[in-house]
């Protein structure tokens, strides 16, 4: 079903118009003949807004109650709904105006509407601070972008106090020392200016939004961000960029977030008009970063990160490292009332892995341990030196094994091991000889410069083979693929990244339909997922395991980008398959249109004259001729019969409705008694039926329907004096029955087309018909596993092969 229109009558605050204007309107189109259904409008007692009600020639009217069910029911051309950002009846509980418009419009009812710029959500916030009070009420951006029509209502604040003045806002009874002030103010021409802002830029985008080059802001969120706040705030940039709104929420691996705030979180973004992705990382800067390159971002917002002390002493802090990165995109650093400190990125983050890393510290403690031991067994008979040698080959082993952290916990618990157990005095340190200070000096520089080196080794070894691992990836995703590629793109995502489970979710379909899915099921409910991603308008990517790095999300972008490609290949096909379906039906009932306005009269004509005869009472027939008469009516009831049952055969079978109840079938039990009917009716029949053939694996009833068409089609075409034959016998796992005859035969070229419905080479046979019975058998014996074959007689002829599978074999 086709969707509504919606029109919106946006105003800066009651009594500008909107209302009035809205009604104006439809009072214009009423006159043109269109049935106006007034659903909610509220007109403060105002008498020029009453009077335009009142003008409305409406066949229903709902005071402040908007029931979806009847206003369908009475059909209207268009229906009125005041006051999109308000609740049904006042009640905070009950669903908002623009909630129920969706419905209406989802009916495919076109809506005339109002709104007030302070219920807009992206302009909560700003709205608040101008008149001192939260909006009760808000409707989605996104509801007023999808809408086809925005009509601002503007007036100037001398024009609103002279209505004011004239008793056109409000009542007498209904003037509020608050609502005069708001119009006496300056707060009322800057909700001018904040409609006017938002209506430029909602036309620039109804302009710019086919083209690439908009602007594209990405704002960034974790865990410890004030996400209304910092929404509102960004939503508010993109609009007067006229770019579109992306958030990233960067989640912790060690801390995970509360399901509940992601939910909360989409959905307030879904509110503002933008998209949300999700990534795990434990570097929110690192990540942004990376995330705005692929995304090719022109704007990033933040809030004020907050960085410790001891790390703006010991390194270059992660905001400077995170702008050298932004090469030609603009960074929003956005200061929010509340501040909560920030967990920083860790400065020694690694590609290791963390099981990786706990066997480093395991390792490290027990080769320290034990060589510990040894050399304090041996102390007499080793040196310092030699000690100090075996102690760095423990640590580099450690930091090799395990990275940088645990090799400098090795690196700095080395000497203190080494003082405390093999420097005498023992057990103190206390260090006597000044060259064993310098040995440990020594040891303690070596070893912290090794392991960092160990460190960046293994982790461009680590790189070397993400790139590498990157690279066949993307080969393999540009190798051919299957009509379908979706479930290969899928399993090859779940390998390339180690994933649990990965899911495409129709999240446009109210049930939330599943379109594709990949490793374990059991998954989704047990753990959060470490990446969400949009593919296309409503379909979203799912992805739970491991936690990913930054780095990760351009490879995911490739395959987010087969991915859309895949699914969108997937609907045009079923397109496809549906407009074929329909070209098929379609020239199916035109040949069946064709063949019945002959087939199907020639019987009812025949059957009628021979009726209106025998009714005939100023002729008196002989008993012969009324026997004849009736013999004429039986047999051309017979044909109609047959023609119709065709009929509803061939429609089963091309719906899939017909299902063979298959079973061990003995020939000798279905193939004498479709021959003993027709060998009553022609005794040219010949049957050869051996008795050694095994059971076939069939349907009877649908057997003897394939024996009885192509006996049929066999007499009709085989010349009156020729004998008909059946011969059957059994060749490796199938059983062959030959209906064999001696009339014109079917040319090469026309063999496969007789098997198509309506279809009948030259039209010369005796009896006519619909051209059903070969298209009907060959179907009836696909559908049982087997297969018909159209073969030359020798000497003339068409012989007619149905090849059945033996049961024994066919269940093996």
């Amino acid at each position: 079903m086709q969707t509504g229109k919606l029109r919106v009558y946006l105003g800066a605050a009651a009594g500008v118009g909107a209302t009035f204007a809205m009604l104006d309107e439809a009072c214009r189109r009423s006159e043109r003949g269109t049935k106006v259904v007034i659903g909610c409008v509220e007109t403060h007692g105002r008498s020029k807004t009453t009077a335009l009600l009142r003008q409305l020639d409406h066949s229903l009217t709902l005071a402040q109650t908007l029931d979806v069910p009847c206003i369908v029911a009475s059909n209207p051309g268009i229906v009125l709904v005041d006051d999109l950002g308000r609740h049904q009846n006042n009640n905070p509980a009950a669903p908002f105006h623009w909630e129920i418009v969706q419905q209406i419009l989802d009916a495919g009812i076109d809506v005339l509407a109002t709104a007030n710029i302070q219920h807009l959500a992206s302009l909560a916030d700003h709205v608040s601070d101008i008149i001192g009070l939260a909006p009760d009420g808000f409707i989605p951006d996104r509801f007023l972008l999808d809408a086809q029509q925005v009509e601002l209502v503007d007036a100037t604040p001398e024009a609103i106090r002279r209505r004011i003045a004239h008793g056109n806002v409000f009542g007498p009874d209904d003037l509020r020392p608050q609502d005069a002030d708001l119009f006496n103010s300056d707060a009322f021409a800057k909700l001018r200016l904040i409609s006017l802002e938002w209506m430029a830029s909602h036309i620039a985008n109804r302009t710019n939004e086919s083209h690439d080059f908009r602007e594209r802001v990405v704002v960034g969120l974790n865990s410890n961000t004030d996400v209304p706040s910092l929404l509102r705030r960004a939503a508010r940039i993109a609009a007067r960029s006229h770019a579109s709104l992306i958030c990233l929420y960067v989640s912790d691996p060690l801390h995970e977030s509360e399901a509940s705030d992601i939910d909360n979180i989409r959905h307030e973004v879904h509110v503002l008009g933008g998209t949300f992705h999700e990534l795990s990382g434990n570097d929110f800067l690192s990540s942004l970063a990376n995330f705005a390159k692929v995304e090719n971002a022109t704007q990033i917002i933040i809030e004020t990160p907050h960085i410790p002390l001891w790390e703006q002493l010991v390194r270059r802090h992660s905001l400077e490292n995170f702008t050298d990165k932004l090469t030609g995109i603009d960074l929003h650093i956005v200061h929010t009332p509340k501040v909560r400190l920030r967990k920083t990125a860790t400065y020694f983050a690694s590609s290791i892995s963390k099981q990786r890393q706990a066997f480093g510290f395991l390792f490290g403690t027990l080769s320290l341990g034990l060589l510990t031991t040894i050399l304090t067994l041996n102390r007499p008979s080793l040196s310092v030196t030699t000690s100090l040698s075996l102690f760095l080959l423990a640590v580099v082993s450690t930091t090799a094994i395990g990275g940088v952290v645990p090799g400098l916990i090795a690196a700095f618990s080395a000497p203190f091991l080494v003082n405390w157990f093999l420097i005498p005095p023992y057990q103190t340190l206390r260090i006597n000889n000044g060259e064993n200070i310098l040995e440990l000096a020594v040891f303690v520089s070596v070893t912290t410069i090794v392991s960092i080196f160990v460190s960046q080794t293994s982790r461009r070894s680590i790189e070397a083979k993400r790139a590498w691992n990157e690279a066949s990836t993307l080969a393999s995703l540009s190798e051919p693929t299957p009509s379908d590629p979706l479930d290969n793109i899928l399993k090859l995502l779940v390998k390339t990244f180690k994933l649990e489970l990965v899911t495409i979710v129709d999240t446009n379909d109210e049930q939330h339909q599943t379109i594709a899915i990949a490793g374990d099921a059991s998954t989704e409910g047990n753990r959060k997922p470490v990446f969400v991603s949009p593919i296309s308008e409503g379909i979203v990517l799912t992805a739970y395991g491991d936690s990913m790095s930054a780095d990760d999300y351009r490879v995911l972008q490739v395959f987010i980008g087969h991915l859309a490609k895949a699914i969108e290949q997937r609907h045009l096909r079923e397109i496809a398959l549906a407009a074929d379906a329909l070209e098929r039906a379609d020239e199916l009932r035109t040949a069946i249109l064709r063949s019945v306005s002959h087939d199907l009269r020639s019987p009812l004509a025949s059957i009628k004259a021979s009726v209106s005869t025998l009714r005939q009472t100023d002729v008196t027939w002989s008993e012969d001729t009324q026997q004849e008469f009736l013999s004429s009516i039986e047999s051309e009831t017979d044909r109609l019969t047959s023609i119709v049952t065709n009929l509803l055969d061939l429609s089963r079978l091309e719906s899939g409705a017909m299902q063979p109840a298959i079973r061990a079938v003995s020939l000798e039990e279905v193939v004498p008694s479709v021959v003993h009917y027709f060998g009553l009716n022609h005794t040219n029949l010949n049957l050869e039926l051996p008795a050694d053939i095994e059971d076939v694996a069939v349907d009877p009833a649908l057997l003897e329907r394939i024996i009885s068409n192509l006996l049929d089609n066999a007499f009709k075409w085989a010349p009156r004096q020729s004998t008909v034959t059946i011969r059957a016998h059994q060749s490796g796992n199938y059983a062959q029955i030959h209906f064999i005859d001696h009339g014109p035969g079917i040319s090469q070229e026309h063999k496969q087309l007789v098997r198509q419905p309506f279809h009948r080479v030259g039209d010369k046979s005796q009896n006519g018909g619909l051209g059903l019975g070969l298209a009907i058998a060959d179907r009836l014996v696909e559908s049982m596993n087997g297969r018909l074959e159209l073969r030359d007689t020798p000497g003339g002829g068409l012989t007619s092969v149905v090849l059945l599978p033996i049961y024994r074999r066919f269940i093996a």
